[in-house]
């Protein structure tokens, strides 16, 4: 009922301050109801251009912050290029580096996000050691999909290994090992068809589904390993702030 109200603010008022009031505040509501996405469509009906500095920053960062929550981190990107561009006042720009350092890490711009972390525990004067900070800064050593599908045509059941999925990869080896065998002995034996459209049909099945396999499983442990990274960061910078309690 509050979003409609200040909608139809929005819509009766002739004053751009009031209008911008009235989204910002429909916003809010969105953003308690966990509707990130219909949060940011809402900002960004607002015209800032004669808006006061202070304004314009606070739209911006509130946008970034329900595109950030709703898993749009390009878009969130491109609104920190605008807050860095627009705001004059350098203590309106640290008071969101927290939520930009979250944003470069979810993108995988590390070597960015940890410039970010270094001015920000400057900024808010957080007590940390240079040991510490290595250690909340080391970096997950990721696997290369390419090298485990790779090394599966070579030896199957090896890329699996590689991603580390010990048994699916020792698994993958018997039962393509099995249809090989299988294969061999049907043509040996002159059980051509058997051979070729069961052993041979089976075997290049696995063949080939096992090096894409791999490839899918060291995806996901990346995915896993920067998942937990980013949890790491996240965890600690959240003690620092209060914006998501």
């Amino acid at each position: 009922m509050a979003a409609l109200e200040y909608e139809r603010i929005f819509y009766s008022s002739q004053n751009t301050f009031s209008k911008c009031e009235a989204l910002l505040k429909k916003s809010y509501c969105y953003k308690s109801l966990n509707a990130f996405t219909k949060g940011a469509q809402t900002l960004q009906r607002i015209e800032l251009s004669d808006m006061p500095d202070s304004i314009q920053y606070n739209v911006r960062y509130e946008h970034a912050l329900d595109c950030f929550l709703s898993g749009n981190y390009e878009e969130t990107e491109n609104l920190f290029m605008q807050i860095n561009y627009y705001t004059k006042k350098q203590n309106l720009i640290n008071k969101c580096l927290y939520l930009d350092i979250l944003n470069k890490n979810e993108l995988q711009k590390w070597d960015e996000a940890d410039s970010l972390f270094y001015i920000y525990i400057k900024a808010k004067n957080i007590s940390i050691d240079s040991n510490s900070i290595h250690d909340l800064l080391q970096k997950p050593k990721l696997l290369n999909p390419k090298t485990a599908k790779t090394i599966s045509y070579i030896i199957p059941g090896a890329g699996q290994m590689y991603a580390g999925h010990i048994f699916r990869g020792i698994s993958s080896i018997i039962m393509q090992g099995g249809f090989a065998t299988y294969t061999f002995y049907s043509l040996k034996n002159n059980f051509y068809l058997s051979g070729i459209l069961t052993g041979f049909g089976i075997f290049q099945m696995l063949y080939f589904g096992g090096a894409r396999y791999a490839y899918y499983l060291a995806e996901k442990e990346n995915t896993k390993k920067i998942m937990l990274y980013n949890r790491k960061i996240k965890e600690f910078i959240l003690k620092q702030e209060t914006v998501f309690k």
